[in-house]
């Protein structure tokens, strides 16, 4: 009797101790996707406010920073549901930072880490959804639109919580959960409408859903997030009709279709360009073979989807079908209008690195035969690696700071600013003192985007109009716009950067009477130009030049024309002061087939150049022996001292008249 307490103890100490050893286990393995969430969460946030702002930024800032009952009205502007705006708006009632978007991204791709890994944990094992998890922290792709101000990464966490909670109410069976399931997926929703193609895989779920007796469960949690979402239904129904006409985003091709593979596979870091051009990861033999690889990784993802659908091995093949399904759904869709941007894809990737963590974690049951996965995990995690420094080093956001610093020094009071498109107004703030205002300031919109300001009932038939029609509402909103800024001032500034539609900007301020002053590019398309009434004589005082002119080729002078014939050319120099405008008012005329050609460089004190004006090529040098007038200008960069100011004739004859003005 002794014998048999004894040995009852010692299986209940047994229990015990492999029930706490199995507790300690769990908290090791949590703790350490916790780490691994944190330095996840210091990638998205290391210089996170370096790089500018960009229009899409701006774009979020102005739906968050509207009255919630002008927000839930207009929406996303076509593309977007309201929950990250919503989210965003109220941090920013607390904390007024214009880069709030970008830390709620960051933050959220930081929290999507710690979700993979749970969901791992749940369909597979914790070693699975911590292999899982490393691999989010570090892929170019998740690090790039995690430090983005828009709402991928939380679309993208949500997802996971959508899937997480699925597979949690299917285990435990309880009520609450597949209440909570039901909120999360509606939540996907309301965060982005693309998020509708990663969840269909969910519907694989029903087979285990009536294996077990839950499909009831199930069912009512599918009605009970789309009745969470019916509210906001006649919207999406609006915004799909609004683009189905009229889109910017091209039709899929083999070169976007497999630089989105291979930020998948961490083989290129991601960009906001359209075909994405980032950076590849220099791995002997990719450099060409791009396409090649993109069609091996659909291949095997859809081999896998194949296999676990024989097998009937229900995990894998809804992770596989997560993962295929929105590129097949976006494909098909764009037959009508296309929608494929790598960035929709973002919610996708998680089960890549689930399927990978999965295969991984059998390496010691399969022994080699899981070795293949085992080296496509380190080679992502290695390819991820050394494609971040490009995340940090590139840069393809206009470089507004420098041109606000210019701005700012060359704005006088009484002029007024036209934004283009009216966007960037909300993003400028940054760069521009707390509370500065323009006298007249005058965002302008398209047609495209009427809705913004609340145009809908205005023109109703926008999107159904011909193109004839079209071009009249453009008309109209450029005139009325346009018109209220001109009534109140003879100098109206032109922010904008190479958008769709700047050139009729340009041409309206041509046709009713405005010059250009000053025009001048930063990196990425930022632009600042000055278009006024008032001639460059009666904006600005003559600047001098100093020493005698230089003459090459022949060149001749009468009075104030500059005559130069096949590669003649004259350099006159002239002192500036940083900070300043100037104004260079120029005429020229050329007998054909001449090709003219003129410009100004400026100086350090040191001699070195630092600077080549004009930027702003958007005009040709006309040859008709006609005088033509082309002015432009500039705003005189830190550490400039001096300029030079060529004019030539490469080619045939070309006669010049050149002043340069300093502002008054």
């Amino acid at each position: 009797m002794a014998g048999s307490v004894t040995t009852l103890e010692l299986g209940s100490i047994s229990r015990d101790t492999t029930r706490e050893t199995a507790r300690t286990r769990s908290w090791l393995w949590t703790a350490g996707a916790i780490l691994v969430a944190l330095g996840a969460l210091g990638l998205r946030l290391h210089n996170i406010e370096s790089d500018p702002l960009w229009l899409d930024e701006g774009y979020t800032l102005l739906f968050s920073g509207m009255p919630l009952s002008k927000l839930l009205l207009i929406g996303g502007a076509h593309e977007h549901p309201p929950l990250y705006y919503l989210i965003v708006h109220f941090i920013r009632e607390l904390n007024g930072s214009y880069f709030v978007p970008r830390y709620v991204s960051a933050v959220s791709g930081a929290l999507a880490v710690v979700a993979t890994y749970f969901l791992g944990a749940r369909v597979h094992s914790r070693a699975a959804g911590l292999v899982a998890a490393v691999l989010v922290a570090v892929a170019p792709f998740h690090v790039w639109f995690s430090r983005d101000g828009r709402d991928y990464a939380l679309a993208g966490l949500l997802v996971l919580l959508s899937y997480y909670f699925l597979f949690t109410a299917l285990d435990t069976r309880r009520r609450l959960v597949w209440g909570v399931y039901a909120l999360s997926t509606a939540l996907c929703l309301y965060a982005d409408y693309m998020t509708g193609f990663a969840l269909l895989a969910q519907l694989l779920l029903l087979v285990r859903a009536r294996g077990e007796g839950q499909t009831r469960s199930l069912l009512v949690s599918w009605a009970g997030a789309l009745l969470l979402f019916l509210p906001w239904v006649a919207v999406l129904v609006s915004d799909a009709s609004s683009i189905a006409g009229d889109y910017w985003i091209h039709a899929p091709n083999p070169t976007v279709w497999s630089n989105t593979i291979l930020e998948f596979l961490g083989l290129m870091s991601s960009c906001s360009d359209q075909p994405c051009t980032g950076v590849e990861f220099g791995v002997p033999g990719l450099a060409g073979h791009e396409v090649m690889i993109a069609l091996v990784g659909t291949a095997t993802a859809a081999v896998v989807m194949c296999v676990a659908a024989w097998r009937r091995t229900l995990t894998v093949l809804v992770l596989s079908a997560w993962l295929l399904t929105p590129f097949a759904a976006i494909v098909l869709v764009s037959i009508v209008q296309s929608l494929f941007l790598d960035r929709v894809f973002l919610d996708a990737t998680f089960p890549l690195y689930l399927l990978i963590g999965i295969a991984v974690t059998r390496l010691p049951n399969l022994r080699l035969r899981a070795a293949p996965a085992a080296a496509l995990a380190l080679l992502i995690c290695a390819a991820s690696v050394s494609t971040l420094r490009p995340v940090y080093a590139q840069s393809s956001n206009p470089d507004w700071p420098t041109a606000m610093r210019d701005f700012q020094g060359a704005y006088r009071a009484g002029d007024a600013v036209a934004y283009y498109p009216g966007a960037i107004r909300s993003l400028l703030g940054a760069y521009l003192p707390a509370g500065w205002r323009a006298t007249t300031e005058v965002p302008l919109w398209t047609r495209i985007y009427v809705d913004v300001p609340g145009w809908q009932s205005q023109y109703a038939h926008v999107f159904h109009a011909t193109r004839e029609e079209q071009r009249q509402i453009e008309s109209e909103l450029r005139d009325r716009q346009l018109g209220s800024a001109a009534r109140h001032s003879r100098d109206i500034w032109l922010i904008t950067e190479d958008y769709s539609g700047v050139t009729d900007t340009r041409h309206w301020f041509a046709s009713h009477g405005f010059r250009l002053l000053l025009g001048q590019e930063y990196a990425n398309d930022a632009r600042i130009e000055l278009w006024s009434r008032d001639a460059p004589a009666i904006a600005g005082r003559r600047v001098a030049w100093t020493g005698q002119a230089q003459f090459s080729g022949p060149t001749s002078t009468k009075g104030q024309i500059i005559r130069e014939t096949d590669h003649g050319s004259i350099v006159r120099r002239f002192k500036v002061n940083a900070g300043q405008a100037y104004f260079v008012s120029l005429s020229y005329r050329g007998v054909p087939p001449a090709r003219p050609a003129m410009g100004v460089l400026l100086y350090d004190v040191h001699g070195k150049q630092i600077a080549a004006f004009p930027r702003i090529q958007w005009y040709d040098l006309d040859v008709d022996d006609a005088w033509v007038s082309n002015p432009f200008g500039f705003v005189a960069p830190p550490g400039a001292a001096s300029g030079l100011l060529y004019a030539a004739s490469e080619g045939g004859r070309s006669e010049w008249r050149v002043s340069i003005y300093r502002e008054r």
